[in-house]
Formats: structure tokens, sequence, C-alpha cells
């Protein structure tokens, strides 16, 4: 079997003209070549990053069951569907999806994600939404980015804002917009465009909508909170400098993104990490 520096030149040979082939050769096996630099430096490295990853990660699942262990000695309910779950080929599926995307980053925000997902999926049945969802959110997570996981929770914000946050609903139009401004400076990542939208429909998150029967988030938002009028959100979107942010966000790319299941999943769980809140969505298809 030819070593992988003769594929590679075959490679370039194949594909490259002459002189982007010398240009690629040079910039492949020169001095600081990247084959050089690839096959030069200790495997032992990249491995020992690796195992890092995985063990914050395992210290993150460790805290999200221990956070549960209340609702396991409780309810025999859920400590039966735990004890089946500990037999059940998904749940390892699950685990070892979470352990793979665990280990190809060292971000504590997807770590602790995904120990969301995994403890999600042993306290609910086999064929629960629930239980369908986080496995396939857990795929999602390594073809994303943490700027993709907040937007899908600035979607779940704005479509259930009195689900996030059940006391606007009671709160005076100061009080409400304080709140979305405190909320909306931790959750809006720096920037987004397009390409972020392309992102997260291919990991099967949001799915484009081409219609215009979509409320305008000025509306969505106005209807949370009673004392707050759409103009006066409109206001706060026109002069707030985090309300330009978040309009010019929701302008492109989130105004024509319906979330999936699974997009959802992951706003709500994204959400709850970032704010520290338990979402409440009554009636919702997540409740167990």
């Amino acid at each position: 079997m030819s070593s992988p520096e003769e594929q590679a030149l075959v490679w370039v040979a194949r594909f490259a003209s002459s002189y982007l082939a010398g240009k690629t050769l040079d910039n492949l096996f020169g001095r600081g070549g990247l084959v050089r630099q690839w096959f030069g430096r200790p495997i032992e490295t990249a491995r020992a990053a690796a195992l890092q990853n995985t063990d914050d990660f395992g210290d993150c699942l460790a805290a999200q069951l221990q956070q549960r262990e209340g609702i396991v000695d409780d309810d025999p309910a859920v400590a039966a569907r735990v004890a089946a779950a500990m037999e059940d080929p998904d749940v390892l599926a699950v685990l070892c999806d979470a352990i793979r995307s665990a280990a190809r980053t060292d971000s504590r925000e997807r770590h602790e994600l995904l120990a969301r997902l995994v403890a999600d999926r042993l306290l609910v049945d086999a064929g629960s939404p629930l239980a369908l969802n986080a496995s396939m959110a857990c795929e999602a997570i390594r073809r994303l980015a943490p700027r993709h996981l907040r937007l899908l929770a600035v979607i779940v914000y704005v479509e259930r804002w009195r689900g996030v946050r059940p006391s606007v609903e009671h709160a005076g139009d100061i009080e409400a917009l304080d709140t979305l401004a405190k909320d909306m400076a931790m959750l809006l990542p720096a920037s987004a465009d397009r390409y972020d939208r392309m992102q997260m429909e291919a990991a099967s998150c949001v799915a484009g909508m081409y219609s215009l029967g979509r409320r305008p988030m000025t509306k969505m938002l106005a209807r949370a909170c009673p004392s707050l009028e759409e103009d006066r959100m409109r206001r706060f979107c026109e002069e707030a400098d985090i309300g330009q942010r978040l309009m010019q966000i929701w302008k492109n790319p989130l105004s024509v993104c319906i979330l999936t299941t699974v997009g959802e999943l992951l706003g709500i769980r994204a959400l709850e990490q970032l704010l520290e809140v338990t979402v409440c969505l009554d009636g919702s298809h997540w409740e167990e």
C-alpha cells in the first residue's frame, strides 16, 4: 500500500494544474509543510486533548445525573424507566454519540448541553418524542458551532417568551423590556448571516419558511406581556442597542426559520443552560 505522502502526490497530480501542483506540493512537503507538521506532531497530543474533553463531559454528565437523583428516588415509575434505559442499546448509542461529539471540542457549553440531552434520554420511555429527539440532537451538535446553539435559543425565546420568563405576563413594560435586554445580552451571538441558517438547516434544526404567514417578531414578544404594546416593542428594537442587534439578527437569518423538533429541543436546553432557567411549555410534547 502506498504511503500517505504518495497518495497525496497522486491526488495533487490528478486534480491540479502543473503550476498549482507545484505550489501545493511545496505546501504539503516543503519545510514547514502540512505533511511534515502532521506526521511530525506527536499523536499523543491530540489523544490527550480528546481524553481531557471526554473527562470534562463526564463531569458535566455526573452533575446532571446528580441533579435528577431526587426525581428517580421519589418516583418508582421514573426509576423503572432508568433501569430499562440502562439495558437499551439505543441509550448506549446515544452515549457513544455524545462522547464522540464531546471529544472533538473543548467547549464547556457544548459538553453541558450534551450531558443534559443524555440525562433526558435516560429518564423517558424509548418511544417518547423526548427520547427520539434527544438521540438526534446529540448527533446534530457536532455539526453546529456555539453561535448556532445560541441562535436556536433566541428563536425559542422569541416564540415562547412567557414560557421562558413567566413573570413577564404580570410585569410592567419597563420591567419586561429590561428583562428582555438582559437576556438578549446573554443569548445573542456577535453576528449571524444566511450561512448560519444554511448550517442549521443542514443539521436538521430549522426548516426554511417561504410564506408570509409568520407573525412579526415584535408582535410575538408583545403578545407575551399584556402591558407591552407592539409599538413600544418596536421602538425598543429601533432605539436600544441590544434591540437593534436583536432585530438585525432576527431579520437575517432567523425570520424565515421554523424550528424542527430537534432544533426546538436544542434551543430549549441551550436556553436553560445559558439563562439558568427552567423552560415551562404547558401542554408541550416535551412534557413527560
